[in-house]
C-alpha cells in the first residue's frame, strides 16, 4: 500500500496526515447523549473499554505504518537495513490497515442497519 493510499484512508476519517494521534480519535465532549442513571457506570465502564480497545489499536495502526516508513526511508538511503526486512515492515504495515479498512466497514454496515431500523 503506497503511502498516497495511507493518505486517502486518512483524510476519510478526516486526518489531515498519515500519521494519526491519540488526539484525533479521542472523545468529543460537544456530543453527548443522555443516558439512564440505572446501569449508567456499567455502560461508562463498557464505553471507556471500547474506546480504550479502538485508541490502541489505532496506535498499533500508526506504529505499524510509522515503522514501514522508517523502514524505507533507510532502505533508500542504504542505512543497513535489508530488502527482506523492508518487506517485513510493509506488509505487517498493509495487513494491519486492511484489518482497520475492515472494521470501518462493519462500523459503517452496523450504523446503517440501525438507521434502517424502523421504530
Amino acid at each position: 500500500m503506497t503511502i498516497e493510499a495511507l493518505t486517502a484512508i486518512s483524510n476519510d476519517f478526516g486526518f489531515s496526515s498519515s500519521a494519526i494521534t491519540a488526539a484525533d480519535i479521542a472523545p468529543s465532549s460537544t456530543l453527548s447523549m443522555p443516558m439512564n442513571t440505572v446501569g449508567a457506570s456499567q455502560t461508562d465502564a463498557s464505553s471507556n473499554e471500547f474506546n480504550n480497545m479502538l485508541l490502541s489499536g489505532v496506535q498499533q495502526l500508526n506504529t505499524k505504518v510509522q515503522a514501514s516508513e522508517d523502514a524505507l526511508q533507510n532502505y533508500i538511503l542504504n542505512n543497513n537495513i535489508s530488502t527482506h526486512e523492508l518487506m517485513i515492515a510493509m506488509e505487517q504495515a498493509k495487513h494491519a490497515m486492511e484489518i482497520a479498512v475492515e472494521v470501518r466497514n462493519k462500523a459503517v454496515e452496523a450504523y446503517q442497519q440501525i438507521v434502517r431500523m424502523q421504530i
